[in-house]
């Protein structure tokens, strides 16, 4: 049986903690590619980098490369953020799943 997960609401888009995707609403989701519309929470670093301060920014985020793992289930396997308000914005890289 195909895995029905509910999309997502808020994603991290940085190991250590620096940014992340929040209030996300979607079109597509389970589809070959799903589109999210939300804000990003970048870190500003100010006054520095290490006193965490986030500053958000509209953002869309695009999913894609929907690859089957475990027990039917399916995740995306590349992610795509656009932000151009914000500085430092990753632009696309492979996050490994994102069920």
């Amino acid at each position: 049986e195909r895995d029905r997960r509910p999309a997502p609401a808020r994603i991290s888009v940085s190991a250590e903690g620096s940014g992340y995707l929040t209030n996300l609403t979607w079109s597509g989701w389970g589809s070959a590619t799903a589109i999210g519309k939300g804000t990003l929470e970048a870190d500003d670093c100010n006054p520095n980098c290490a006193e965490v301060t986030y500053t958000g920014y509209p953002a869309t985020v695009t999913l894609s490369d929907l690859t089957p793992y475990g027990n039917g289930k399916q995740a995306y396997a590349n992610m795509k953020v656009s932000s151009p308000s914000a500085a430092n914005t990753p632009e696309t890289f492979s996050t490994g799943l994102v069920p």
